[in-house]
C-alpha cells in the first residue's frame, strides 16, 4: 500500500513538472508578445535616440526570452522531469515574465497615450530605469543559466 502511494506521488510530480514548465513558457510568451506589440507601435512614429535604444534593448530581451523558452522546451524532453531541480528556476522565470509584462506594459500605455509626452518626458527616464534598475535582460540571463545547470 505504501509503495503504491509513493508511486502515485511520483507520477503526480512527473505530471506537475511538465505543466509547471509549460505555464512558465506561456507567461514568457505573453511577455514576448507584449514586446512585439510595443516594437510595432514604436515603428509607427519618428524614432528619437532613446526610442532606438529602447527598441534595441527590447529586441535583445525578446531574443533572451526565446532562448529561455528553448531551454524550457528542452527540459520537457526529459521523461523523468520533476520540479525538484527546476522548481525554483520556474518561479523566478515566471516572476521575471510578469515583471517584463508590467514594465513593457507601462511603455506601451504611454505610447498609446501621447507620443509627444513620450518623446519629451517619458523615454529618457524609462530607458534609464530599464538598464539601471530593472536589468531584465541580465536577470533573465542569470535565471536561464541557473535553469540550464539544474
Amino acid at each position: 500500500m505504501e509503495t503504491s502511494y509513493t508511486c502515485a506521488m511520483s507520477e503526480q510530480i512527473r505530471t506537475d513538472a511538465p505543466q509547471a514548465v509549460l505555464e512558465t513558457v506561456k507567461s514568457l510568451s505573453a511577455a514576448a508578445d507584449l514586446i512585439d506589440e510595443t516594437l510595432l507601435s514604436l515603428l509607427e512614429k519618428r524614432a528619437t535616440l532613446e526610442e532606438k535604444m529602447i527598441r534595441r534593448y527590447l529586441a535583445r530581451l525578446a531574443v533572451r526570452i526565446c532562448k529561455v523558452k528553448q531551454s524550457l522546451y528542452g527540459k520537457l524532453a526529459d521523461p523523468n522531469l520533476t520540479t525538484d531541480g527546476i522548481g525554483e528556476s520556474l518561479k523566478e522565470l515566471s516572476g521575471l515574465a510578469g515583471e517584463v509584462a508590467e514594465v513593457i506594459g507601462s511603455l506601451l500605455k504611454m505610447i498609446r497615450y501621447d507620443w509627444n509626452f513620450l518623446e519629451q518626458y517619458f523615454e529618457h527616464e524609462f530607458y534609464g530605469r530599464l538598464i539601471n534598475e530593472h536589468r531584465l535582460d541580465e536577470r533573465l540571463a542569470k535565471a536561464e543559466q541557473k535553469l540550464n545547470q539544474s
